[in-house]
């Protein structure tokens, strides 16, 4: 707060929709839980760490998450320019995804 003169929370630059059983079954996950990308904002951290649309995150540094909300609140935790590391879901398998932590942009 004194640094910049507002509270800097993390960011990932994603629009997310929730995973449902429906679409968990579609894409090969055991388990409706995760955070879906709708939308990999351009040139924002989450498609800068090369994450896209389709993709399903599971987990931020191994803690898994239940949903969209939950990722919201573990990412807003990180200091902007955090390393991190997310868990995803992409084409059947899990994958480790490097990732640094935007700066939220100002409402």
């Amino acid at each position: 707060l004194k640094e910049h003169g507002s509270v800097a929370r993390g960011f990932i630059g994603v629009q997310i929709q929730p995973v449902t059983a429906e679409v968990a079954d579609a894409i090969g996950l055991k388990d409706a839980k995760g955070a879906l990308i709708a939308e990999a904002q351009a040139n924002g951290p989450a498609a800068k760490a090369g994450l896209k649309r389709g993709d399903t995150i599971l987990a931020v540094n191994g803690e898994k998450i239940a949903d969209a909300r939950e990722l919201s609140k573990k990412i807003a935790t990180f200091a902007p320019g955090a390393k991190t590391s997310l868990t995803i879901w992409r084409d059947g398998k899990e994958r480790e995804v490097s990732f640094e932590v935007g700066r939220q942009p100002a409402a």
